[in-house]
This record gives structure tokens, sequence and C-alpha cells, in this order.
């Protein structure tokens, strides 16, 4: 039976308490020994439906134990619950990468354990997606979520995401009042300045676009695509005979693609992006930021501790974004929605006010939810518990040694996965193309006052 995920991140994993009394069951054969372990790992969250268990999808912890199980540390009678007593330091999503977590589970060995061998074994029979940074044991009570105290994600915006919608467009006519006020401050002078520098970024497409339909005009059977090649395509059987107009259509679509590809944000958009954030820092209600029945329901505040903006970088000629947002803890769908609530802000040129209203437990937005592929959770804190432990047989949770295995992992895997889905699927076109074609309610809240 596939289990939606619980809004609450501390509904997902089991108390301290639950944790106490399933390791204190001694139904197992006395002929094996329980060890509880942590297994610090890194891993490429495509085609998986994320990391907690959820049979019968396909999940990290899913083959992690599958792997345990065919290597002899997991029996088929200690498969179970009461048996596994399975957390995690961070629970992350469908198709969320991560570069440092923390899974802990019990494993039933004969005599003693070897964790450097296990962590070799589970190397050489995982795929490599998921690579085991370290294995080593620690307190049967030790609960990762209640001791991980802050949790650090990267999520990566393209560039192009902070161009303002074509002129054409339903969401450019609702906000050209937006464009046209008077700035209200020094940060809404550096939003109105830098959108218009930024629009004429369609200026350019709209020349192009017009070459290519007066090529069209000319000679339509011999017209061709300039764009083939540089976006994955499906296969058109040989038998089917595609329109002119069909490829002019195409033509004219992967433009807009194109140009946003290279696209190179200025410095003054970067600059504007970060103080926005900043909004957020500090904590508050979150409530329009996930899914709750209840706005002023206490668990849906949340302390962001930091985000930044860092340098943008090139990979296969698109430019990134990187955002490193680091808080206590987050809950369903939070900070792809304060990515999006950010960039819509930006790209409309809306009061920034917006920011801050959506905070209020007396305000209710529909915000939509940027796409997920592109997040990464990046490090997680357990400072204090590090400090708590007087036994110099327990070893310190610290990702830092690991530094290196974890650059090797995002240059070499989640990085290429993401690209390569952007490629395949185009999912911030998508996003971008259903915001600046919505012609109902959803957004008018950029537009008040």
């Amino acid at each position: 039976m596939v289990e939606k995920r619980k809004n609450e991140d501390e509904s997902i994993i089991p108390t301290s308490e639950h944790v106490k009394k399933l390791a204190t069951n001694e139904s197992v054969s006395e002929d094996v020994v329980r060890e509880r372990i942590v297994i610090l790992l890194g891993y490429s969250g495509f085609g998986y439906h994320g990391i907690q268990i959820n049979e019968p999808l396909k999940t990290i912890e899913g083959d992690i134990v599958h792997a345990l199980k065919d290597l002899g540390y997991l029996k088929k009678a200690t498969l179970d619950e009461k048996h596994l007593v399975i957390a995690r330091a961070a629970r992350t999503d469908k198709g969320v990468h991560t570069l440092g977590n923390l899974v802990s589970l019990n494993v039933y060995v004969q005599n003693s354990l070897n964790p450097s061998e296990l962590r070799e074994k589970l190397n050489a029979k995982l795929s490599r997606q998921i690579r085991v940074w370290d294995v080593f044991q620690v307190q049967k009570y030790f609960n990762p979520r209640i001791s991980c105290e802050s949790r650090t994600y990267e999520y990566l915006i393209p560039s192009f995401s902070l161009i303002p919608p074509k002129d054409s467009t339903p969401l450019f006519k609702k906000s050209q009042k937006n464009f046209e006020r008077e700035p209200k401050n020094q940060l809404d002078s550096l939003l109105l300045s830098s959108t218009v520098d930024t629009r004429k970024f369609w200026e350019q497409v709209e020349i192009r676009c017009k070459k290519l339909q007066d090529e069209f005009k000319e000679n339509p059977e011999t017209f061709t695509n300039p764009f083939t090649g540089f976006f994955p395509e499906k296969p058109i059987p040989a038998h089917i005979k595609v329109p002119h107009e069909a490829k002019l259509k195409k033509a004219l679509k992967n433009a807009d693609h194109f140009y946003y590809m290279n696209y190179r944000v200025p410095e003054e958009r970067l600059e504007l992006l970060q103080k926005v954030f900043q909004l957020y820092i500090g904590r508050h209600n979150f409530h329009n930021f996930t899914i709750t029945q209840d706005p002023r329901a206490p668990s849906n505040y949340r302390t962001i501790e930091s985000i930044e903006c860092g340098m943008p970088f090139i990979y296969e000629n698109w430019e990134w974004i990187p955002v490193t947002i680091r808080g206590n803890s987050f809950m369903l769908n939070q900070i792809r929605k304060m990515i999006a609530h950010a960039l819509m802000v930006i790209r409309s040129c809306a009061s920034l006010s917006v920011i801050t209203k959506a905070l209020s437990p007396e305000v209710s937005m529909n915000i939509s939810k940027s796409p997920g592929h592109v997040l990464v959770l990046k490090d997680i804190s357990f400072s204090t518990y590090n400090k708590s432990l007087q036994d110099e047989n327990h070893v310190k949770i610290d990702l830092v040694k690991y530094k290196e295995q974890m650059e090797n992992l995002k240059k070499e895997v989640i990085y290429p996965d993401i690209i390569q889905l952007e490629q395949k699927e185009k999912m911030f076109f998508s996003f971008l193309a259903y915001a600046d074609q919505h012609t109902k309610d959803q957004f008018d809240y950029l537009f008040q006052p």
C-alpha cells in the first residue's frame, strides 16, 4: 500500500519513546548480535519516490534494506518495523537528491560488525546513484530526526526564471500596472530598474521569431528548424508526414527555449534575488508554503537561519544560480514554494510586501510549487549530539571529511541527472508557461496594492 506523506515532519519518523520501545524488543534468535548502525550516504533521487520505504514504490531506503538482506545482514524475520526501527535525519521526496543524509537502523550479525567492510559491500551492491560515505555503530536509542539540529539544502534556479513574462501573455497584461508603478523604497527601486533591462530579452526573441516566419513564408517546403538538436525530441516515425505549419510552430517554441537557455543573469538582478530571499530569514508562519488545515497551528512556524545565492555557473550551456537554504526543519513543499513565490514576485514586479504578507496566518495564498528535481539536501548538523559523546568508541557525525566524495557525486551523477531531466521534460519551461498563461485568479495576490 502506498502511503501519502504527512505534512508534519515530526509525524513521519518514530519518536524517541517509539525507538526505545522497539529497540528493546528481543524476539530475534540468540545466535545473532543486533547492532544499531548509522549509514551516511548521498544519492541522486532520479527515478526514486523519495527516501522513506513506501512499498511497492522504489525508494532509497528500500534499496538499502534489500542490499543488506542480500548481503546477509538482515534475515526475513528482521525485515519488519519492530526489528529494523529505520529512521533518517531528513525526509527527501520524489526526485530530490542528497549529498549528505543519514539512515539509522538495526542489523543482525554473527559475532561482531565490521563497519568498513559493510560500507564497501554496500557500495559494490548498490547502484552508482547511491553512495555510502560511512557506516558506524551508535547507541541503540539514537533518533536521527531529533538529534539533527539543522538541514541545509541547495536549490538550482535556471537564470531564465528571472525573466519577466512575454508581452502577449495574460500574466504580463495583469502585471502592467506593477511595471509602471512608482518605487516605494530602495529595494523596490532595484526591482523596477532591473525589470526594465531584463524585458529587453524578449525584443531579441521577437526579432529571431520574425526571421523564422519570413523564412517559412518564402518557402514552406524547404523550411527547417534551426534549433533541432539542441533539445531532446521523440523520434517521429518515417511514415508520418509532419505538416509545414507544425514545423514552424515547433521552431518558434524552440526559439523561446534556446534564448532562455543562453540567458545570463545581470548582476543587478542577482542582487535583487538575494535581497528578496532575505525577507524569509527568521522564525515565521509558513502555512502558505505547505499543506495545512489550520493556518495558526504551531507546527507551521519554522526558522530560516540563512539563504544565500551563490555565483551563477554554466553547465551544458545553461546558467544556474545555486541557492543555499539552512533551517532547523522544513515542511512538505516548503522550499519549493518559497522559491516559486520569490520568482513570481520578481517576474511580475509585484510589491515586495507580498513576500511578508504570505508569512501571516491572516492571509491565504495559493502559491505554486517550483520543480523539485533541482533540490539537493546538502548537509545535516549534529553539533550538540557530537558534543554529548563521552565514549570514544562512538563516532561523531560530521560530513566534512567526505567533502571530496560528495563533490564527485554532485558533478558526476546528480548535476548530469538534473540537466538531462530538464532538457528532456522541460520542467521549468512548463512551470513558467503555466504561470504566464494562467487566466484565472490564482496569482491575483501579485497585483494587489
